[in-house]
């Protein structure tokens, strides 16, 4: 039953018609959807609106998903810039607003994103990031600045997808854990969706 779900961070039901399963509380499994084809390491979506209450902060419990199971999962940052992205760009106008989440996809592709992580919840207050800043982090956690610059110059054709791969699995709200293609979970139930998907990872 979908009064099952946590309560407050319940994940909303698409308008389109699907076969729900609530399988645990936080975690749906969305029928007509099929395992990844990929099986190993398992993979994890994470679909966030930068700008959206609890996004920069679930970024964290992705990076500890990672951390826990290693190489057994594969945590893919998905930047699905929604209404509170939109909110900001009337403000600041959409290619400054949308500068967030090319950062946070960018450094998601090297090695101290944990650290950016880290340094960008120290600061961020859920108001608009300039893009200064963003730079300022990016040097502090010590990301290859150069490889940074070129990600982010050609970011958003890859973000134009991870877009409409959100509208494919109907995501209405962020953050949202779409896991090993079949399971969609809340941040704090993402680990039981990963044992849902595949027990062995979690024995």
């Amino acid at each position: 039953r979908i009064s099952d779900i946590l309560p407050l961070e319940e994940i909303p039901i698409p308008s389109r018609l699907y076969n729900y399963t609530v399988v645990h509380q936080g975690v749906i499994k969305i029928g007509g959807m099929y395992p990844c084809l990929n099986q190993s390491p398992l993979e994890i979506d994470w679909f966030i609106d930068p700008y959206a209450p609890g996004a920069i902060q679930s970024l964290k419990q992705a990076v500890a998903l990672e951390s826990k199971y290693g190489s057994k999962v594969s945590v893919g940052i998905k930047i699905y810039n929604m209404q509170y992205t939109l909110a900001i760009a009337k403000e600041y106008g959409i290619g400054n607003a949308e500068m967030l989440g090319k950062y946070i996809f960018c450094a998601s592709q090297q090695k101290n994103f944990s650290l950016f992580i880290n340094n960008l919840n120290n600061v961020y207050t859920g108001q608009y990031v300039p893009q200064q800043e963003l730079n300022n982090l990016a040097n502090e956690s010590r990301l290859d600045f150069a490889q940074l610059q070129e990600c982010v110059a050609n970011a958003q054709p890859v973000i134009n997808n991870q877009i409409l791969l959100a509208q494919y699995y109907n995501i209405m709200q962020t953050p949202i854990a779409i896991v090993n293609c079949e399971y969609m979970a809340i941040p704090q139930t993402a680990q039981q969706a990963v044992c849902f998907a595949n027990s062995t990872i979690c024995r």
